[in-house]
């Protein structure tokens, strides 16, 4: 985890996240999917997510709160990094090419 943003569940900007690609349901995991949302359907949430947990290539397909957690953190951390480090960086580097000539650049 970040030791820079440490109300975020990510790395960045210490390091660079590892995020999981997506991929379409096809023939073999559609029938898994089946399943997994009967299960949700039965409000059989403990065992759709413990199915979820022992079919990796089945999570691979299914988008849901612990993807979006992460993806929102890491789109959150970004933006902190940006508006916190890079626009202070831009503004001295600015400052500093104005004071060179007068800000005639």
């Amino acid at each position: 985890m970040s030791k820079t943003y440490t109300d975020l569940q990510n790395n960045f900007p210490d390091s660079v996240d590892t995020l999981d690609k997506m991929q379409d349901l096809n023939t073999s995991t559609k029938t898994m999917a089946d399943r997994y949302y009967s299960m949700v359907e039965a409000n059989n949430i403990t065992g759709a997510n413990e199915y979820l947990v022992q079919n990796p290539s089945l999570a691979l397909s299914v988008f849901n709160a612990d993807k979006y957690n992460k993806l929102r953190d890491a789109i959150v951390s970004v933006e902190r990094f940006f508006y916190d480090e890079v626009k202070l960086y831009i503004g001295d580097k600015h400052e500093q090419y104005e004071s060179i000539d007068g800000g005639a650049y």
